[in-house]
């Protein structure tokens, strides 16, 4: 992985990491007992990295400044296989979580210390985010339920739990297919229509739970950029988009396309969600206006991510070998 002006790898059997410089091939430094399987993370200013590490049958948090790439900080934390790392987006703590089966989550602030240990006698936790003030952090578990931790006790807040029955007070929109001719052709397209409540949701039945990740829980976690919305996914409901508002911690909005949710990803200007479902369909919802369906038809593009520019003017829309921009126009 690449880090500013220099390259990461891992070694076989996690025994080290390296550091290599693309500007003095002589350059190389080595981290030792990594675990690969976690992606070092970097404080928001880029003086830090924060490596998981794994030696003497622990667990520990290596923090390193990234000028001389000598450790600055470890720290024990208390899991059976630490699984994630990431910083608050304001650099003041970093949050660790532990593996499936056990819900777990170590709060360290940027001094080393570590504030708490958030637990709770369930699945553990598969995905997480922080608010941009980094006052809030939203944990998704295996459970189906998304915990909004504070900043000053890290105790909830909230927990939003995704049901398939959804509340008479959110909206839901369903996608379904129109048939469009012309003389030359018939094209089949998509629009959303509203549901009539009480609405539900499609489940999906079939998980193996033998797998090492299997295919439940909230997968996708995203704060909008002012941080009063938060979109997620859950598995267990592959084919919807939920919108909560985060000012009194309530379901706003649900949209259930045809497919399972590839990609969800917000404007870091407006209140914009956009995402996408593995075809060459872009969904964008926008707070009072609601959803449109963008559809790229010249090109051969089956959309699994998305990446906006720091204007959010435009869109990177991504897939295997190839990536378009697509510019939003008033």
């Amino acid at each position: 992985m690449w880090a500013g002006r220099h390259i990461l790898t891992f070694s076989e059997l996690d025994l080290r990491l390296s550091i290599w410089s693309i500007e003095n091939a002589d350059d190389r430094r080595f981290i030792q007992f990594p675990k690969s399987r976690v992606p070092p993370v970097f404080h928001p200013d880029g003086d830090y990295m924060a490596v998981a590490q794994r030696h003497d049958y622990h667990d520990y948090i290596g923090i390193y400044n990234t000028s001389s790439w000598s450790m600055v900080k470890e720290i024990a934390v208390d899991t059976i296989d630490l699984a994630g790392l990431k910083w608050s987006p304001d650099g003041l703590h970093l949050v660790a979580w532990d593996l499936a089966g056990n819900f777990s989550a170590v709060i360290v602030n940027v001094g080393g210390i570590v504030k708490r240990v958030y637990t709770e006698d369930t699945l553990g936790v598969k995905s997480c985010e922080w608010a941009p003030s980094g006052q809030l952090l939203a944990l998704g578990g295996y459970d189906q339920k998304i915990r909004i931790l504070n900043h000053l006790t890290w105790r909830p807040l909230s927990v939003l739990v995704h049901r398939q029955a959804i509340p008479e007070k959110a909206d839901v929109f369903n996608e379904v297919e129109i048939r469009q001719e012309s003389r030359s052709e018939a094209r089949i397209r998509t629009r959303f229509d509203l549901a009539q409540s009480p609405a539900e949701i499609r489940v999906m039945h079939t998980v193996d739970v033998h797998r090492a990740d299997p295919k439940m829980g909230v997968s996708i976690l995203e704060f909008s950029a002012d941080g009063e919305y938060l979109a997620s996914v859950c598995e267990g409901m592959p084919n919807a988009v939920w919108i909560w508002k985060i000012d009194d911690m309530k379901l706003l909005f649900v949209a259930q396309t045809l497919r399972p949710i590839r990609a969800c990803k917000w404007s870091p200007v407006e209140m914009i969600l956009t995402f996408a479902t593995g075809t060459p369909t872009v969904y964008m919802w926008k707070l009072g206006e609601g959803l449109t369906v963008n559809e790229f038809v010249s090109a051969n593009v089956m959309v699994s991510g998305l990446a906006w520019n720091p204007n959010g003017d435009c869109l990177a829309v991504m897939t295997k070998g190839l990536f378009l921009v697509g510019y939003l126009k008033e």
